[in-house]
């Protein structure tokens, strides 16, 4: 058996061994998962070529890279002026088809002895946008010497609430002109992400989500895509309301550089919650046919922002009015209720709506319209009167009962018949 028939046997079983061991990858002269980092080695040209690329290389070392959905990867191989180096890159997924396959990977250049290779890729772009393993090749065309390899992966950065990141964009490989984040949404959430640049950067925002994928595409889902472009230093919005949330998922926020070069701020809501309503209050706390009453509530959201806040009443069972409430102070809102004849049965509540179109009611409230006779309701003064007058007649009755009377003096004896005296 020769050589060449001996060195591609050996191949065919590495490669082998490296698709099924997955995520242990047995690779030649490398390590198997790498991140960003420098990795050095040194490669012998010989008699054993390597095909791959097109070509036919006397040595060669592979790394394999772990790579999800819009990660990007710049590679920069530094090489010996004497030597003919190259780099290529290629999807290693087990059970994947890929239109290209590893007979046509992405290849650097310029080529050329003692010329530096510089590779940059993402998963959107390379072969379908498989998730998985990618396979990183130095080969030596020509020359045998050491060389560096420098890998820089930008992973894709996850937003889980409300907040604001930043970040810059510029022409060059896919790590300066695109920035990928990610967010988990369910149906009926409200988003809303804000593109705001630099006055001298162009950039346009897009989301979509994950069932954009065909390979990734969910049975009965639609795929959905949402785009904001505008002029350089303008600032763009995308907004998925309540209901237009297609589906539970991981949804993809891209920002991309078109024009330009500068920062950007990228401000998203996220928004799973009705509007809080506490507080609710009205004053007079006894209102009187001639008082107007004054309703008082806080509301508040801390993610899209209170819109509306109403204030709802009914008069003795009837239908709601709604009167809209305004804000006085920070989060408090008030409304008043008109005057109401006396004998009234009022009964009201505050309703809030935020801008992710999330509703929330307050517990039902209720008062009774009464005229007062010095601050107190008729029944209460009457009875106090009829209290306070039965008082003083049981007084009387107990002093008249009670009174002293004086003692009577006692009856002296009756005097004795009148006798005449006797005689001398």
């Amino acid at each position: 058996m020769s050589r060449r028939l001996l060195a591609t046997v050996a191949l065919t079983m590495m490669l082998l061994t490296f698709t099924l061991q997955f995520p242990t990858i047995v690779v030649q002269d490398g390590p198997g998962i790498i991140e960003s980092g420098t990795y050095t080695g040194s490669l012998t040209y010989d008699s054993f070529p390597i095909d791959k690329m097109g070509c036919h290389y006397g040595d060669g070392d592979y790394y394999g890279i772990q790579l999800g959905w819009l990660d990007m990867v710049s590679l920069t191989l530094d090489v010996p002026h004497d030597c003919d180096f190259d780099l290529g890159a290629w999807c290693e997924v087990p059970g994947h088809t890929h239109p290209a396959g590893s007979e046509n990977p992405e290849i650097s250049g310029p080529w050329g002895l003692g010329s530096d290779e510089e590779l940059s890729f993402g998963v959107l772009d390379l072969y379908a946008g498989h998730e998985g393993v990618y396979l990183i090749f130095v080969g030596a065309f020509s020359g045998s010497g050491s060389y560096t390899l420098t890998v820089e992966i930008e992973r894709v950065k996850e937003i889980t609430e409300s907040g604001t990141v930043t970040g810059s964009l510029s022409p060059g490989t896919e790590l300066d002109w695109l920035d990928c984040y990610k967010v988990q949404l369910q149906e009926g959430d409200f988003a809303r992400f804000t593109l705001d640049p630099s006055s001298t950067l162009g950039a346009e925002l897009e989301v979509y989500c994950r069932e954009h994928i065909p390979a990734e595409r969910v049975p009965g889902h639609e795929d959905h895509w949402w785009y904001e472009s505008r002029g350089v230093g303008q600032t763009g919005t995308v907004e998925i309301t309540g209901g237009s949330v297609p589906h539970d998922g991981t949804y993809y926020i891209v920002c991309r550089q078109w024009s330009g070069r500068g920062i950007y701020t990228l401000t998203s809501v996220i928004d799973r919650t009705p509007p809080s309503i506490t507080g609710v209050s009205y004053s007079p706390q006894r209102p009187q046919p001639e008082d107007t009453v004054t309703v008082t509530a806080t509301v508040t959201d801390a993610d899209s922002g209170v819109k509306t806040v109403t204030l709802l009443y009914s008069t003795d069972g009837g239908a709601w009015s709604s009167v809209t409430m305004t804000p006085t102070t920070g989060s408090t809102y008030s409304a008043t209720i008109p005057k109401l004849v006396d004998g009234t049965a009022v009964q009201l509540k505050v309703s809030a709506e935020d801008n992710a179109e999330f509703t929330a009611e307050s517990a039902v409230q209720s008062y009774t319209v009464k005229a007062l006779i010095f601050g107190l309701e008729p029944i209460v003064f009457y009875g106090l009167i009829g209290g306070i007058v039965i008082a003083i007649v049981l007084l009387l009755v107990f002093l008249l009962m009670h009174r002293r009377v004086p003692p009577v003096p006692p009856t002296p004896p009756a005097a004795p018949p009148y006798a005449p005296p006797p005689p001398p």
